[in-house]
């Protein structure tokens, strides 16, 4: 369970991150994805078709030791409607496609948080 769903302790929360941090579509609620969802709608990132949305968001290079790095990229979500679940969260670079990692969405959130102080 990520960090933000333990904090906020939601009744109804199944956290989109598993114990190893990576996405997992068994989820509802999860308070990490949702602020990724705020972030594509407060940045106009946000896609809408039918009943589909998707949201591409920038996503920085995040160390995971001392030697190895995920490279920039894109982390892509996508959902039904307006429910609490994502259906999927994937990182994409031009060489990578695999289940986006907490790191990742926690890289992106602070990302978004310097863009907003600097607007």
């Amino acid at each position: 369970m990520c960090k933000l769903c333990v904090e906020k302790g939601l009744p109804n929360c199944e956290c989109a991150f598993n114990k190893e941090g990576l996405f997992q579509k068994d989820n509802w609620n999860c308070v990490t994805i949702n602020v990724l969802r705020d972030i594509a709608e407060e940045f106009n990132l946000i896609k809408y078709g039918c009943d589909i949305s998707l949201a591409v968001l920038d996503t920085p290079s995040v160390r995971i030791n001392e030697e190895d790095s995920e490279p920039d990229g894109w982390c892509i979500l996508s959902w039904y409607k307006q429910k609490g679940a994502i259906s999927n969260a994937i990182f994409m670079s031009d060489e990578i496609e695999k289940p986006m990692t907490l790191d990742q969405a926690n890289a992106i959130i602070n990302l978004y948080k310097n863009k907003k102080q600097i607007n």
